[in-house]
């Protein structure tokens, strides 16, 4: 799987087309999806294992969370 980079503008485009979008953190990874229209589910994995945390929230705690990470991506074949 190849890593393509996404802006911020798109990061919110792709979700909504329900594409998983990405960010690498010092330990591992965040993921962003689309769970129900204004619902977004975040999950974080640490050294590949996801923390029992998912949090689902709305389009704000979206874009705060966005705020945070700045070089997201999805994996393309």
């Amino acid at each position: 799987m190849n890593k393509k980079p996404v802006t911020k503008a798109e990061v919110i485009k792709l979700i909504n087309l329900g594409t998983v979008v990405k960010n690498d953190t010092s330990d591992g990874y965040v993921t962003i999806k689309r769970k129900i229209k204004g619902i977004f589910e975040i999950k974080i994995f640490i050294n590949g294992v996801e923390k029992p945390e998912v949090f689902s929230n709305n389009f704000e705690k979206l874009l705060e969370t966005m705020k945070k990470y700045d070089a997201f991506y999805i994996e393309e074949e």
